[in-house]
């Protein structure tokens, strides 16, 4: 190592990582000690470091300067997910720690994926010179997107290699051919011809030296018949797809209602209802965008129609029973094919939400950066009842 980075300490906790070597943690007067709480400074070979000494060449998104403590500890601790983690960190009390992609940019210098880029005002990370293990679904990701563009251009190509095939082989004359067969007095035969016709012109049916009627999918129905049935399945999937719908407790002292549903789902961050009811004007449907698709909430249901019913993905509960009355469906085991209880996590479970396919989500008293974790398992659920 040269000689500047025998005196940075995050170039030493890089260099002991990369070579398996763990640095020892000294107390006050100078004892080895085994966690990080008890520890004062941070000892590497004869070089000691305060552990709360402010690493200024590594800065977080927000221009934030971290204790030498808290990388080490984000070092430490990276064979854990992002969840254990957090869990870890508020254990050792640290007043901060690093978000999620702070964590995965600290942990792509110290294992020596990428270098470190001195300039403030990016505070960034140089790009990774190996991948790392999670970073294989991205590329699969890529690749199957990559494969359906390549299978719609090898159709397109096929297509457009036959088109022009048949038009050299029929080209096109004065008179095309069902203007002549229109001229006749038998429309019986007339609509035929034209059916026949509209399919090798228009549907580009490849099969067309059969008869129409005796193609799969074409059989001839009487004109009466045809004039208001024919392809009403396409006529009914040409309608845009109207929003995934989910219902919200009307009661008034459910713990997730209209007036903090938005605040939740929406921004991630959890607030008490009943403060909000003397702020904020309640909603009477609410419209949340996740991943490109608008999501309908909603906690009025006596206006709504069969098609609207339908469109109910979740149903979000609180253990009143009488607001199934209202429901399409009577009772708990009919409603809740994807069901959702709220609570605080040292609550105990109400009693009429021990059903089949409820999901309990807890929501911390205190921890407010806990609140994502909430948000990530309502939406994995609500996608999921989509799919």
């Amino acid at each position: 190592m040269t000689d500047n980075k025998e005196t940075d300490p995050l170039q030493l906790l890089m260099y002991f990582t990369a070579n398996n070597l763990t640095p020892q943690l000294l107390d006050q007067s100078n004892n080895v000690v085994s966690k990080l709480q008890d520890a004062t400074y941070i000892q590497f070979d004869s070089l000691r470091f305060d552990k709360n000494m402010t690493a200024t060449s590594f800065q977080g998104l927000s221009h934030q300067c971290f204790p030498l403590s808290v990388l080490y500890h984000a070092t430490a601790t990276r064979e854990l997910d992002f969840t254990k983690y957090n869990e870890d960190a508020t254990e050792e009390k640290f007043t901060s720690r690093l978000n999620y992609t702070e964590r995965k940019q600290w942990l792509n210098f110290v294992s020596g994926y990428s270098p470190l880029i001195n300039d403030p005002d990016k505070n960034l990370f140089g790009k990774t010179s190996e991948k790392r293990r999670h970073d294989n679904l991205a590329d699969n990701d890529h690749q199957n997107a990559a494969e359906i563009k390549r299978q719609k251009k090898t159709r397109f190509d096929r297509d457009k290699i036959w088109m022009e095939n048949y038009q050299k082989n029929h080209k096109a004359t004065s008179s095309w051919p069902w203007e002549e067969s229109l001229e006749s007095k038998d429309k019986e035969e007339n609509y035929s011809q034209f059916i026949q016709y509209a399919d090798i012109y228009f549907l580009k049916v490849k099969n067309r030296d059969l008869p129409a009627q005796e193609r799969p999918g074409h059989l001839r129905a009487p004109d009466s018949f045809a004039r208001t049935h024919y392809r009403s399945d396409v006529r009914q999937s040409s309608k845009t797809p109207r929003n995934p719908l989910i219902l919200v407790p009307s009661a008034p002292s459910a713990f997730i209602t209209m007036f903090n549903i938005k605040q939740l789902l929406q921004d991630a961050r959890f607030e008490d209802q009943v403060s909000l009811r003397n702020e904020q004007k309640k909603e009477n449907l609410i419209k949340i965008n996740r991943n490109g698709k608008i999501y309908e909430f909603t906690d009025l249901v006596d206006n709504l129609q069969q098609s609207d019913w339908n469109r109910v993905v979740c149903v979000i509960t609180d253990g009143s029973e009488w607001l199934f009355k209202k429901y399409l469906w009577k009772t708990p085991q009919e409603t809740f094919n994807h069901g959702v209880y709220f609570k605080y996590n040292h609550d105990e479970v109400k009693k009429n939400v021990t059903w089949r396919n409820v999901h309990c989500i807890n929501i911390h008293r205190e921890l407010r950066h806990k609140d994502s974790e909430a948000y990530t398992e309502f939406w994995n659920i609500v996608e999921k009842a989509r799919y």
